[in-house]
């Protein structure tokens, strides 16, 4: 009885080890490969957007002097290191979802090709059923972790939102919106960032981030309002911030674009593989049970051929699941995707900013370093226009995002 313990302990620990062991390293293998294809996809579009620069004129040369260039460059590399941040989460976040969707898929097919009864041996046997119930929790632990990381990156992506319209506007308006212009730059960044920092610290849902976000910009907006007719604005700055940020951002607005038509296209491509491919095993496995019923025909007893077209037959069987469970997730992946949603904002975004452009070129007729006040004004309010329409892109990402599955973005 004591032996007998002894190895049935011995088979399960064994069983488990080897179940846990494997369940890990397929499952990370498994998630390292949707990683890779995803890596290759967006690695033109890091290309392309490294072409998204402002088109240099002859008349920058002063411009490039200026207190408010310098200004800008100086909070331009402290924006980048908190984008860098935002984009670890983000990356962290699709590492994950990576992870539960190549769980499911593994679980599927061990699970289809258990129907095979393939394995004779006792602690094999235990450690594919271990391997399933696995899954099964590494589903539940990843998604949860999913769902934390993905709450860190939406605030760290608002936040830097925030202050990269900061940064613009602090460079064609500073006196407008910036206390103390003549102030260190860097202390000016840090000032506002932790400002806002601690404006997200009590946001713990989706509308209390996009709450802080309009309440953020809603006072941004005043303070430019209130002194629009008291600072003046220059408009080789203005030109500039329209070449920076407007023309830049439809850019951007086009490539993003671009790159979920290329990605609708290569999902329906590899839906009707899969689909044709279920046909093939669908009429293969018919195929060969006329074939066996043919073979089994005037014959009392199961023929060396009637077997093997039985073996064939059990293995189409798995074959078939997996294929069919594998063009279900790719459906739902793209039903709950955000890519669809994201289609229908940014052609909306890149025809407003568009008719921007067309409004500003309309407004803009003289060739003065400064402008009358009326005419600041008006341009004045025709920034805050676009910044609106910024903000409105932002609070539109974070509800798809939210209710939406994810985009594989960089």
């Amino acid at each position: 009885m004591g032996h007998e313990a002894y190895d049935f302990a011995r088979t399960t620990l064994g069983s488990f080890l080897i179940g846990i062991v494997s369940a890990s390293i397929l499952t990370v293998t498994c998630a390292r490969f949707f990683e890779i294809l995803r890596e290759r996809g967006y690695k033109r579009q890091k290309q392309s957007r490294a072409l998204l620069k402002p088109v240099a004129h002859d008349d920058d040369a002063s411009l490039l002097q200026s207190t408010e260039f310098r200004a800008l460059s100086a909070m331009s590399n402290l924006l980048r290191i908190q984008h860098e941040k935002a984009k670890k989460l983000q990356d962290r976040y699709h590492t994950h979802l990576s992870r539960v969707a190549s769980a499911i898929f593994l679980a599927f097919g061990l699970m289809s090709f258990h129907l095979v009864g393939w394995h004779s041996n006792q602690v094999l046997e235990l450690a594919q059923v271990w391997i399933e119930a696995i899954f099964l929790v590494f589903i539940f632990l990843l998604y949860r972790r999913a769902r934390s990381v993905r709450a860190e990156w939406l605030i760290a992506r608002s936040a830097t939102e925030l202050m990269r319209q900061f940064n613009y506007l602090a460079f064609v308006m500073p006196r407008l919106l910036v206390e103390r212009p003549g102030d260190n730059f860097t202390e000016q960044y840090e000032r506002e960032y932790q400002r806002i920092a601690s404006l997200f610290k009590s946001a713990d849902t989706i509308a209390k981030t996009k709450s802080v976000i309009k309440g953020v910009w809603n006072e941004r907006k005043a303070r430019i309002i209130a002194k629009a007719t008291s600072e003046p604005i220059d408009i080789s700055a203005i030109d500039y911030y329209v070449r920076l940020r407007p023309a830049v951002q439809m850019s951007w607005f086009s490539t993003s674009l671009h790159r979920i038509e290329q990605g609708s296209q290569f999902r329906e491509k590899r839906l009707i593989g899969l689909f044709w491919t279920s046909v093939v095993l669908s009429f293969s496995k018919v195929g060969l049970a006329v074939l066996t019923a043919w073979a089994a025909s005037g014959h009392d007893h199961e023929t060396a051929l009637t077997h093997n077209l039985e073996r064939i037959s059990h293995f189409l069987t798995p074959s078939l699941l997996i294929v069919a469970g594998v063009s279900a997730t790719l459906t739902a992946y793209a039903m709950g995707n955000n890519s669809r949603s994201l289609l229908h904002v940014y052609r909306s975004q890149i025809g407003a900013i568009s008719e921007w452009l067309d409004e500003y070129r309309r407004k803009v007729i003289t060739d003065s370093a400064h402008l009358s006040e009326d005419k600041a004004v008006d341009l004045t309010n025709h920034i805050l226009n676009f910044e609106q329409m910024m903000i409105s892109e932002l609070i539109d990402w974070l509800h798809i995002t939210e209710n939406d599955a994810l985009e594989l973005a960089p």
